[in-house]
């Protein structure tokens, strides 16, 4: 494949130098060459998953979750099993503010894989923007299920529901780092 590399110059890439080629890029804070240089090289290999992550990673964080959204897309069309991709597809749709389409990604990710905690908590989020109140709380609790001290969904329960006396057990305050990692020898515990 032929594409522009570091100094303008057209070099045969194999797709991995490229996508070594434009993750350097990224480390250097160069994203907009980063994606284009995904851009370019997708035109000719459009199947290559690991090419396409990249891409939709860049654009996402660009704030380009159009160009996000039809990376993702693709993957899908190409392994609609890569759970992973379900999941980063309904933060793309969030991001666009599309709830819905963002919980039914997020919904198909969970029935790929049940375990993972972090889609199940996204799901809390979309739910919750949705005012589906009791279906995101579901979705909070069924993230701490799988894993306990994972911070995200706890943060998500006090946010919604600060005043859900059975969610702190009685408590007033949140949990301490000690009490949620208490085999963790950290200095500031």
């Amino acid at each position: 494949m032929s594409t522009t590399g570091e100094e303008g110059q057209t070099d045969n890439l194999s797709v991995t130098d490229a996508v070594n080629l434009a993750i350097s890029h990224c480390r250097q804070g160069r994203t907009e060459d980063a994606l284009r240089l995904c851009r370019e090289i997708i035109k000719d290999v459009p199947d290559s998953i690991e090419l396409l992550q990249l891409a939709g990673s860049l654009a996402s964080a660009k704030g380009e979750h159009r160009l996000a959204k039809d990376f993702f897309c693709r993957i899908i069309e190409i392994d609609p099993g890569n759970t992973a991709v379900h999941n980063w597809l309904g933060a793309t749709l969030g991001a666009l503010g599309k709830w819905e389409k963002a919980a039914a990604s997020y919904k198909r990710a969970i029935a790929l894989e049940p375990g993972f905690s972090e889609t199940h908590n996204n799901l809390g989020t979309a739910l919750a923007e949705l005012n589906r109140f009791d279906l995101a709380r579901a979705s909070y609790l069924r993230a701490l299920e799988i894993s306990p001290g994972f911070a995200k969904a706890h943060n998500n329960l006090g946010r919604h529901f600060p005043d859900d006396i059975q969610l702190r057990g009685n408590r007033t305050t949140a949990p301490s780092p000690r009490e949620l990692y208490p085999l963790c020898s950290h200095p500031m515990t």
